[in-house]
């Protein structure tokens, strides 16, 4: 099969390429053997079918599915159990789940001899190149109980982020979504049956009422039409923000959008911080930390932005000036770590600054939320306000009729 894929170089740059392989863990050590680090394959379908839409590509594995299995070999690792069996237990406990068939595979290569990273990380669908890391230095190390304790604390931390954004964003949604639909049946329902009658009587309208009854009367006349353009568009927003340059673009406006530049900010800091704490603890080295802990930024123009953080310690400077000089951090937080750099307990402050952000992030995600609710049901009433206007302008105008 042939993939596609896009990688970072050893420049940091972003390269894309296809590989021919049998399945997408070859494609990957393909890509790798290239000295590139794989950021997104794809299997390219056959007849020219999109990767997304390919049959070839794996089922993702569920982070909570993760963090639970991690905890458990960590659990069972120190209580000497083997690893064989702490494995096949994993295994039975997730079966016909994405996790069992992808841990199915490590068992059988961690059987024949090959290292717990190792075969993990011939499994990138299921296990992220922090993973591999951590669990490689681990073993290494002597820790790996500990290890995977820690990769479970990360998988938690990544888990309770997104909890509470889904959360904090669930009822607004829900008040937006339902009132789309109210709008919808107003135009494709009421409105064109008040147009029919309006239509046989020689009345004359304000614009803004024929301009609503127009409006509506198309809407349902053409409404398959104006649903498959709305997919259309829909579809091609998707594709096109798949691509490196426009994500860099869209992050970057998110951040100088006013209320949700502080929300990004804080979600991102609290990841990073919360990664490389999780990273420098598992004994991973500070310059492959801060690379692996950037990585783990959803935001892909602060990944731009944070790329080049470590290359101020390859010259002998300290973590706190070279995160100072990226002006994201805030002067508290780089004061933190500043004191944690010349106490040795860099890994603890670190873990301190991401559970303050999450503090912070709660706190501004309440205020958003008070703001955005009263914003939507304005906005939303506004336009039903308009079109009740209009129909009752329109009522208004019988007195008009002429005969």
């Amino acid at each position: 099969m042939v993939f596609s894929y896009r990688a970072i170089g050893p420049g940091r740059d972003i390269v894309k390429g296809e590989v021919a392989a049998v399945d997408e863990t070859e494609a990957f050590r393909k890509i790798q053997a290239l000295a590139l680090l794989p950021i997104d394959v794809r299997a390219k379908g056959k007849k020219g079918l999109p990767g997304f839409l390919s049959s070839a590509r794996p089922r993702r594995v569920k982070k909570e599915d993760l963090m639970v299995a991690f905890r458990e070999l960590a659990v069972m690792l120190r209580a000497g159990i083997p690893i064989l069996r702490t494995l096949r237990i994993i295994i039975e406990s997730n079966k016909n789940q994405p996790l069992g068939a992808a841990f199915e595979k490590v068992y059988e290569d961690v059987k024949r001899g090959e290292s717990l990273a190792a075969a993990m990380e011939r499994r990138p669908e299921a296990f992220s190149h922090i993973i591999v890391n951590m669990v490689r230095t681990g073993e290494r190390s002597g820790r790996l109980a500990e290890v995977l304790l820690s990769v479970s604390r990360d998988l938690e931390h990544a888990v309770l982020v997104a909890a509470e954004i889904r959360n904090a964003l669930a009822y607004p949604a829900f008040i937006l979504t339902m009132s789309l639909f109210a709008l919808l049946f107003i135009f494709t329902t009421v409105v064109p049956k008040f147009n029919a009658i309006i239509s046989q009587l020689n009345v004359e309208l304000p614009a803004y009422s024929r301009f609503v009854l127009a409006f509506g009367t198309m809407l349902r006349r053409r409404f398959l039409f104006v649903a498959a353009a709305a997919v259309l568009l829909l579809f091609a927003a998707v594709r096109l923000a798949r691509r490196e340059k426009v994500r860099v673009a869209l992050g970057r406006l998110w951040l100088r959008t006013p209320i949700l530049k502080s929300v990004i900010i804080q979600v991102e800091l609290s990841r990073f911080a919360h990664a490389l704490a999780v990273l420098l603890e598992s004994g991973v080295e500070i310059i492959q930390s801060l690379r692996m802990a950037t990585a783990a930024m959803g935001n892909p123009y602060l990944r731009k932005v944070f790329s080049g953080v470590a290359d101020p310690l390859k010259r002998g400077e300290s973590l706190h000036l070279s995160l100072r000089n990226l002006k994201v951090f805030p002067g508290l937080a780089v004061h933190m770590i500043e004191v944690g750099e010349e106490t040795g307990k860099l890994s603890e402050i670190l873990e301190e600054i991401s559970t303050l952000f999450v503090e912070k992030f709660r706190t501004t995600m309440k205020r958003f939320i008070s703001l955005l609710e009263p914003v939507v049901i304005t906005v939303v009433g506004v336009i039903i306000g308009f079109i009740v206007i209009s129909l009752v302008s329109a009522i208004m105008s019988l007195n008009d009729i002429r005969f």
